[in-house]
């Protein structure tokens, strides 16, 4: 009985996980989707060419997905804690932290977060 209420809790952890990895793709397809609507809105405008616009909208849709990612992974490696799982998800937190410092340095801009980080 024991080992039934185990397998039920695994076989729902893993159908979790797997529907978190769905959503994540599903959220940074969107965000692509939404960059490539703006993107095509202002097309034929070169003076108002939303280049840096699109860049930050697809790349929070990709930090919002690798959240997800992160999440499911995190899942996963409960369920079979090997050291590929854990290599994976200390891949998706590093890929994560580099894309969030660079989208920080665009939204703050360049100048002043250089200026931030370097304060004496």
């Amino acid at each position: 009985m024991l080992y039934d209420v185990l397998y039920n809790i695994d076989f729902a952890i893993d159908i979790t996980a797997s529907v978190i990895g769905y959503v994540a793709v599903l959220v940074i397809i969107g965000g692509i989707i939404h960059g490539l609507v703006i993107l095509v809105q202002h097309l034929f405008d070169p003076k108002q060419f939303p280049f840096t616009v699109v860049r930050l909208i697809v790349g929070q849709y990709l930090l919002l997905g690798l959240e997800f990612l992160i999440a499911k992974d995190i899942l996963q490696s409960v369920l079979q804690p090997t050291i590929s799982e854990l290599a994976q998800l200390g891949i998706l937190v590093l890929i994560r932290i580099v894309l969030n410092f660079f989208l920080e340095f665009d939204l703050v801009g360049k100048h002043k977060f250089l200026k931030h980080l370097f304060r004496k």
